[in-house]
């Protein structure tokens, strides 16, 4: 297992430092920074890994509404004309903008679109990415028959408009307060996605086919396509939790069909990572569990595309009398994993009292080199 420095925390409380990024929404990582959205007060800040220090590059009060009034699509990094920009898509009263900030010359330029998405609360992390020219994002709406159940629907931008290109296909719901409890991630022409209720089945969506299937599953009733089903289709929302974990192999390294990421944790977060020696491409999938207790661990596992196969690459973390977690984990370009919970925490004896704390986990060598 890798081994985890921990950095010093960085403690504040909102009433005296009500411009600290206590809202995070992660966007992206290089060598030497992350670089994080804060919903409550827009902007974007910048974690200094050397450093330890946390500074905002750009307010954008000016530009955007406190998050729940806009509501974040998704936030991607894009590389144009030896240029790094980030793009910002939301949407606000049925209007989807995009804000493009150039982290080099620091000017911010929007765009209104002509097209909307259904207005809902329901975005996953990290739900923008460009494949073949076009963005893509996934947005999960309410059956009309069972209030229990979302729908995933895959959307992509044409010119200034916003299309559907997937077929009805279910998914189990996750609460508002959960919403960073699903995620996806492109890689070549799929897109995987992940939800808590049930972790060890993966969806995915081929981008050319525009068509859904599962991963890993070995249930002849489960690995199908699922293009055919539709809201009245109760029976595609089974329990995969039947797989039991497999004894005799490595605790490790395991099968999708066997073992994956505790199944109703609070808080999932997807990000992804390509091995420079083997090119296999690995999903980080980090996991905190949402309760009062104290000293509950947060694992983060990794998921070979090539191989299917999961493997638990450490348990992190530590907390006591925490509200809750937010958190979330990445790899560096130079192969180094940086994870960040954020806590609320309360205090037994003064209920009133309330802190935002902040731990920032790296490893201290390579990430290929430790699994």
């Amino acid at each position: 297992m890798s081994e985890f420095k921990i950095s010093p925390s960085t403690l504040w409380s909102t009433q005296d430092n009500p411009k600290k990024p206590h809202t995070i929404f992660f966007i992206t990582c290089d060598n030497d920074h992350l670089y994080t959205y804060n919903l409550h007060r827009p902007g974007i800040w910048s974690y200094n890994i050397s450093e330890k220090s946390w500074s905002e590059v750009i307010s954008l009060t000016n530009n955007l509404l406190p998050y729940p009034k806009n509501k974040i699509i998704g936030i991607m990094e894009e590389d144009q004309n030896n240029s790094r920009k980030l793009k910002i898509f939301s949407i606000h009263n049925k209007i989807t903008r995009i804000h493009t900030y150039d982290l080099e010359s620091q000017v911010i330029e929007e765009q209104i679109l002509d097209g909307s998405l259904p207005d809902t609360a329901q975005f996953c992390q990290m739900n923008v990415f460009c494949y073949n020219k076009f963005y893509y994002t996934v947005v999960c709406v309410e059956t009309t028959n069972r209030p229990d159940l979302l729908r995933v629907d895959v959307y992509r931008l044409n010119l200034d408009t916003w299309e559907r290109v997937s077929k009805l296909v279910k998914a189990s719901k996750c609460d508002i307060i959960e919403k960073s409890s699903m995620g996806i991630i492109n890689s070549g022409n799929k897109m995987y996605l992940f939800y808590s209720k049930n972790i060890n089945s993966i969806r995915v969506f081929d981008l050319e086919k525009n068509t859904w299937s599962w991963v890993g599953t070995s249930d002849p009733n489960l690995d199908q396509n699922l293009n055919d089903y539709n809201d009245d289709d109760v029976e595609l929302e089974k329990d995969l939790n039947k797989f039991q974990r497999n004894k005799n192999t490595n605790e490790n390294i395991v099968n999708v069909k066997m073992d994956h990421p505790p199944i109703g944790s609070y808080n999932y977060s997807m990000s992804q990572y390509c091995n420079p020696d083997t090119k296999d491409t690995y999903l980080i999938v980090s996991a905190s569990k949402y309760r009062h207790i104290n000293n509950t661990p947060t694992e983060i596992w990794k998921f070979n595309l090539s191989t299917l196969q999961w493997g638990l690459i450490d348990r992190v973390g530590s907390f006591v009398n925490q509200q809750r977690v937010s958190r979330w984990a990445c790899v560096t370009p130079n192969g180094r994993l940086v994870t960040r919970d954020g806590l609320i925490v309360k205090y037994p004896q003064n209920p009133l009292a309330v802190i935002h704390r902040e731990y920032i986990y790296t490893t201290s060598t390579r990430f290929v080199d430790n699994c």
